[in-house]
């Protein structure tokens, strides 16, 4: 180590401003109200801004396409608003944002932000997310299933398999949610430079042409420039740099509702804006991988493996993020790891 890196925190730009987010602490409530008048009569404090302010100007994050390559058999997860409206739905979400001139004054300003919240009834576990007669956490999608996979691979007849089998192996498996940990949160700077006509992000990420995509795509955080001006904000006209990157273990490589709301800040108040998660903020924001399978085998005594069914259910969480389809997806093709099996069902079901 010899203190020679560069990363987002060490990005300074003259007239910076700091950005600090209002997260619920529900994991499933309406939100009746928010009251932000007293962060505004804040020192220092230049913005607060709530889902209602951004409804219509920002859109809702994208979650990845399963369209082309991708063997599916149903995808239908919501997309992701920069800032909750309506309701929240895991503890974690972005309520409020606030921007001042300093990070301390960003974050004692949300402490005078009050949100009333009416609890809802939550779901818990995958399983009973997968039943037919769970809550729905999005009422538009009247339904907790998202991702719906399933594979026949019958080389032969597999209850023909199960019958001839000496013993039927029976388990199921229960792969716990993981918070990647990486030493640099994550964070970004937006800098719109009006004289060029030109976004700069600097990143703490994994992917910076998915960054840039992103945020322009459809106009996307840029759409209250678009209605001003009338024109498009394409691709060229967004530079996103990732510095040196302090870890990522796969969380930093999507676009997360920070980045629009920093972005889109940017535009609207002409100076460059700063966020930085801490770490409470980093094991909040992304979660993954929880997996939970029941697995049916049927062997013979020599261990020859005849055919195998395999119920898996993958835990997406309240939102279906750029990463989320990508592991229950994958496990459907490579859970039978290396061994031969003439004959095998495979279903995954996705949910929220």
């Amino acid at each position: 180590m010899s203190g020679q890196g560069s990363y987002v925190d060490d990005i300074k730009i003259p007239g910076m401003l700091h950005a600090a987010f209002l997260r619920s602490p529900h994991a499933h409530a309406r939100i009746r109200s928010v009251d932000v008048a007293a962060a505004l009569r804040m020192p220092g404090v230049e913005a607060v801004l709530t889902g209602d302010d951004i409804l219509g100007i920002v859109p809702d994050l994208p979650t990845r396409s399963m369209s082309g390559e991708w063997e599916v058999d149903e995808f239908k997860a919501p997309e992701h608003p920069a800032l909750a409206v309506g309701k929240v739905s895991y503890v974690g979400q972005t309520v409020a944002v606030v921007v001042a001139q300093d990070p301390g004054q960003a974050r004692d300003a949300l402490e005078l932000i009050q949100v009333d919240y009416e609890p809802l009834p939550v779901v818990l576990d995958p399983w009973e997310a997968a039943s037919s007669d769970s809550i729905p956490i999005h009422d538009e999608l009247g339904t907790n299933v998202a991702l719906r996979i399933h594979h026949d691979r019958q080389g032969e007849d597999l209850d023909k398999a199960f019958a001839q089998a000496d013993r039927i192996v029976e388990q199921r498996y229960d792969v716990q949610r993981l918070a990647p940990v990486p030493m640099e949160t994550r964070g970004l700077v937006a800098h719109y430079q009006p004289e060029d006509d030109f976004l700069t992000i600097w990143a703490s990420t994994q992917g910076a042409h998915r960054v840039q995509r992103q945020t322009s795509q459809d106009g996307c955080v840029l759409s209250e420039r678009i209605l001003m001006s009338e024109l498009d904000f394409p691709e060229a006209k967004i530079r996103v740099i990732a510095p040196d990157v302090g870890g990522g273990f796969g969380e930093k490589g999507g676009v997360f509702p920070e980045d629009l709301a920093v972005s889109y800040l940017a535009l609207k108040l002409g100076k460059p804006v700063k966020w930085v998660a801490d770490r409470q903020e980093n094991m909040l924001g992304f979660h993954g991988r929880g997996h939970s399978v029941n697995v049916e085998a049927a062997v013979q005594n020599d261990g020859t493996i005849l055919g195998i069914r395999l119920q898996i259910v993958g835990d997406g969480g309240a939102y279906f993020g750029n990463s989320t389809p990508g592991p229950p997806y994958r496990a459907s093709h490579r859970i039978i790891g290396p061994y031969k099996t003439p004959t095998a069902s495979i279903a995954v079901l996705g949910v929220v």
